[in-house]
């Protein structure tokens, strides 16, 4: 199968074919969200695929690429993945879902999605799975070839005498050197995680391990900075404990640019957006005035700024980060708050925009049902104007949707 992936990092020209239309939830703006595809693959003898985690890319064709963290169950996989180590699915306009690949365990497991290379192949991470069981960075060819390229062997007490880092849980970025980067959430010499560089070729050469005051558990991805460096978070460390922004350089030389106190923000999760006035834009997890996370803008010098709290109605935990709209806006997702029943007694997750002087309009509620719940990744734009994201539970079957959301 040729999956003729390009350099288009968006989703777009979706069709709602099959889709179910839905109004907004309690409290939200004049936004309908619709349905795309439910999964359902959470058994040994479906490969249908289950929770959908990571950013979807866009095709030339028009299909979306992406990945479900489990799920394509097979029985190879079993004891390290009862449920199926995941799979790299393609979804076309019409709603029609193919699986591109089965994860195994041995060639990775638990996938995120990738980035399009130079070269138009798809570059992507596992969390787990690999020689070692740390994880692994993987290729898929534009003719749909799969090949493994690396595999971590973790941090000194990993027993396998590497220090190259463990468990990548966020998709790879892109530079201008042509190579990639990416971040470990565990493992390097502190076993606290790294940070990375790899070719396309498959060469990895580890940045930077974090030790605690300059951060810890990187479980993010990285932004490319007007400057030449990458911008990321670590989710913890940090002067308090609660995380923190850097700035590395492609030579890897780290700047700590922020360490979160709590009413500032706590434990950062997502990765940042590039705003146009060259300043970053993210969410935290946890602090701010309610301590239900925030939304903060930070200058590549390292000066923030407290845009948002979370109050509970309008979202709590936004997991994922923001993306820039076309609009000048950011748009994301929180994990809770909302609209609060018998199926999220927290709430079912929201998706908001936010300009960038702080002003927050809440677009959509989910429900917990049909509509999906807890969304936990970013959201990309189309050129239509559409976002479109995942959620990792919900939906009909409970176990993740892809919808499409008209602002």
């Amino acid at each position: 199968m040729s999956i003729q992936i390009d350099v288009k990092r968006g989703v777009a020209r979706l069709g709602l074919a099959a889709s179910v239309l839905l109004a907004s939830g309690g409290g939200a703006g004049a936004a309908t969200l619709s349905t795309l595809y439910t999964f359902s693959g959470t058994t040994q003898s479906s490969v249908g695929g289950a929770v959908p985690y990571g950013t979807p890319v866009q095709a030339s064709n028009g299909n979306l690429f992406g990945t479900t963290y489990i799920g394509g169950s097979t029985a190879s996989t079993l004891p390290l993945c009862p449920a199926g180590c995941g799979t790299v699915f393609a979804i076309t306009p019409a709603g029609s879902l193919t699986i591109v690949k089965l994860f195994g365990g041995s060639d990775g497991a638990f996938p995120y999605t990738g980035v399009v290379g130079n070269n138009g192949s798809l570059y992507g991470t596992t969390s787990g799975g690999g020689t070692y069981r740390y994880g692994t960075v993987y290729r898929i060819s534009s003719t749909g070839v799969f090949s493994s390229l690396y595999s971590f062997m973790g941090g000194p007490a990993g027993g396998y005498g590497g220090s190259d880092g463990a468990f990548p849980n966020a998709a790879l970025v892109l530079a201008d050197d042509g190579n990639f980067y990416g971040t470990t959430a565990g493992g390097g010499l502190g076993n606290l995680g790294t940070v990375f560089q790899i070719t396309p070729a498959g060469v990895l050469t580890t940045l930077y391990s974090f030790s605690g005051p300059d951060g810890t558990n990187p479980v993010a991805g990285l932004t490319a900075g007007s400057d030449g460096r990458l911008y990321g978070t670590t989710a913890a460390g940090g002067a308090s404990g609660r995380g923190t922004v850097f700035a590395i350089t492609t030579g890897g030389a780290l700047t700590t640019l922020y360490s979160f106190g709590g009413a500032d923000g706590a434990y950062p999760k997502g990765g940042l957006a590039a705003g146009s006035d060259g300043n970053f834009y993210g969410t935290t997890v946890g602090g701010g005035v309610n301590a239900l996370g925030t939304v903060y803008r930070i200058s590549p010098a390292g000066s923030l700024t407290s845009l948002y709290s979370f109050a509970g109605p309008d979202g709590i935990a936004p997991l994922a980060g923001l993306v820039a709209g076309s609009d000048g806006s950011f748009y994301g997702a929180t994990y809770a708050g909302g609209t609060v029943n018998a199926s999220c007694t927290n709430g079912c997750g929201t998706l908001f925009r936010i300009t960038p002087a702080g002003s927050l309009s809440t677009l959509y509620a989910f429900s917990g049902g049909s509509d999906g719940r807890n969304p936990a990744t970013r959201l990309v734009q189309g050129g239509n104007g559409s976002f479109f994201g995942t959620t990792p539970l919900g939906g009909a079957n409970g176990v993740g949707t892809i919808y499409k959301l008209q602002p």
